[in-house]
């Protein structure tokens, strides 16, 4: 009954509604701040020698050996047992230069995404530290970085990597990346190490993270700077607030013009799919604290976002295919008066009887080994009932057969990195609900 059957979309879209676990985010501290002492945990196979080699020791090797015995009495560094735990100066780490690669870019015009010295974008192009990132009207860019934290450019965003680098021994990343212009949406690997750095900068405001999921954006008009946590927390700064702001999950904040905090507010939930009976079409119904929605129709389950324009009442949906066997898809979200936009939920509405099919974009990792699982949720129960290695060149599938309920879905492959870092798992999730509405046209 359930199958993968290729597609020949051509849309390539990247994954949006991704979700990881949450980790406390520390206060926002500059990368070239004052250095901490990390806890490095010896792995199996570690010696002093291995150890060193992770290093970059001040010029009097001797005495900063010295000082690691004094750091860590009661053990022996010249006989490192695993499990054992050293405490190391930060600014001894030594560092690597680390890359991003392009993993989706998609556009609907003429003009392509570039970078500031007038190259053109390329899909599956490595960036390094430096790069910066411009993205023009009717183009999508999806970046991956080597931890597999992942960063989504809409159309209009501007943005440019001040550091990028990679500490060998603690697996530690260093990530500041600024944010010129429009929107950015991060889904951070949520296993990056303890003193792992990771901020966004904008021109009022700078945002510390560690494992979380969340958004951070510039208004075209106020030029406010706009938070939004979809799970974890961060802690933000504008530029005229003497001190951080916390902001927890399912909560935004705005940053004026002047840098200053405007206070939290509540993310609203998004819009439920439900009917019109005097249309007799599936409708969006009203959400009491949202000013404003955005509904975006999408070519696959797991499309990236975009720069749709928001409208001011929840719109009834309009033109599903009439006994078409594929879902129509859409993703809907709240906004607040001031701008923030609260989570999204992805539906698929299923105009062909009580069954349909549920395109995916499988497009981010072309020529690699993919696993596909698709779950149903009932309740508390879940039931695998899609679990398949895709072919490397296959780009779009479309699981069939699906009844309406609520689905999980769960992607992965291994991703190349730059020489000589090793390769590595990437895995994306998200969520969507089917719905099976028989006789349900457009109005």
């Amino acid at each position: 009954m359930f199958e993968l059957r290729p597609t020949l979309c051509t849309c390539i879209t990247a994954a949006l509604s991704l979700h990881t676990s949450a980790m406390w985010a520390q206060a926002p501290e500059k990368i070239t701040a004052k250095p901490h002492v990390i806890a490095y945990a010896v792995q199996p196979g570690d010696s002093l020698t291995s150890v060193i080699q992770g290093l970059q020791l001040p010029e009097h090797s001797a005495q900063a050996l010295s000082r690691l015995h004094t750091m860590n009495p009661g053990h022996s560094i010249t006989a490192l047992r695993p499990g054992q735990t050293l405490q190391i100066p930060e600014n001894w780490l030594r560092q690597e230069a680390a890359h991003v690669r392009v993993n989706h870019l998609s556009c609907t015009g003429t003009l392509l995404p570039e970078l500031s010295d007038g190259r053109v974008l390329a899909q599956d192009q490595w960036l390094a530290e430096g790069s910066t990132i411009k993205v023009p009207a009717g183009c999508k860019v999806g970046l991956l970085l080597q931890d597999g934290s992942r960063l989504q450019l809409p159309s209009g965003a501007v943005l440019r990597l001040d550091v990028l680098r990679h500490q060998p021994l603690h697996k530690a990343p260093l990530v500041q990346i600024h944010l010129l212009q429009g929107k950015l949406g991060l889904d951070i690997y949520k296993q990056r190490p303890a003193r792992s750095r990771f901020e966004v900068q904008t021109p009022k405001a700078i945002t510390g993270v560690r494992g979380t999921q969340f958004r951070v954006g510039i208004a075209p008009d106020s030029q406010a700077t706009l938070i939004e946590v979809l799970e974890g927390k961060v802690q933000a700064q504008g530029e005229a607030d003497p001190q951080n702001q916390t902001i927890e999950k399912r909560e935004g904040l705005v940053i004026n013009a002047q840098g200053q905090n405007q206070g939290l507010e509540a993310l609203p939930p998004p819009p439920v799919l439900g009917v019109a009976p005097q249309a007799n079409a599936w409708a969006f119904m009203p959400v009491a604290q949202a000013h404003a929605y955005l509904i975006e129709q999408l070519g696959s389950a797991n499309a990236m976002a975009t720069d749709t324009p928001p409208v001011t009442q929840a719109p009834t949906v309009v033109a599903t295919a009439d006994r078409s066997p594929q879902a129509q898809l859409y993703r809907a979200a709240s906004l607040t008066r001031s701008g923030l936009q609260g989570p999204s939920a992805t539906y698929a509405m299923c105009s062909h009887g009580q069954h349909c099919g549920v395109p995916f974009d499988l497009s981010e990792a072309h020529g690699r080994t993919k696993r596909f699982e698709l779950q149903q949720v009932k309740g508390s129960a879940v039931q695998t009932i899609l679990n398949a290695q895709v072919p490397l060149n296959t780009t779009h599938m479309i699981a069939t057969g699906l009844a309406p309920g609520r689905y999980h879905w769960h992607i992965e492959y291994t991703e190349p990195s730059p020489p000589p870092q090793p390769d590595h798992t990437v895995r994306t999730q998200g969520d969507f609900i089917l719905t099976g509405q028989p006789n349900v046209s457009a109005p």
